[in-house]
């Protein structure tokens, strides 16, 4: 599995919940980031890295798919008794990504700035 090797000086995680100013704050104040954090952050940085909106499609939902699976990762470590909540909160935080985070993903025009990151995060 793959995962975020470094942040930049452009970039600062905020771990579970958007990033955004006003309204668009809410859910940073009211989600939990639990044993999820570095997953967050990881999906953080792969939403500001973004993708090319014309060759790399699915470039939002591979970064949603790899956050789902470093929290499920994280979940492993937990105690067994645990991890029936953790596993139902990770779908959650996945599925809410999914429904509300397109406006967040950093797409581009051409594909030449994601090449020039794209072994930043892989």
């Amino acid at each position: 599995m793959g995962g975020c090797k470094h942040y930049t000086e452009h970039f600062s995680p905020n771990g579970c919940g958007s990033k955004g100013k006003g309204w668009k704050a809410w859910s940073y104040h009211l989600i939990p980031n639990f044993v999820f954090k570095s997953a967050c952050n990881c999906h953080d940085y792969a939403y500001f890295y973004g993708g090319c909106k014309f060759i790399d499609k699915a470039a939002r939902y591979n970064a949603d798919m790899e956050f789902y699976l470093q929290m499920r990762e994280n979940i492993k470590k937990k105690v067994f008794f645990r991890r029936w909540y953790l596993y139902s909160l990770a779908k959650l935080y996945f599925d809410s990504v999914r429904l509300f985070g397109q406006e967040y993903f950093n797409w581009f025009d051409t594909d030449d700035l994601w090449d020039s990151h794209r072994d930043d995060f892989f």
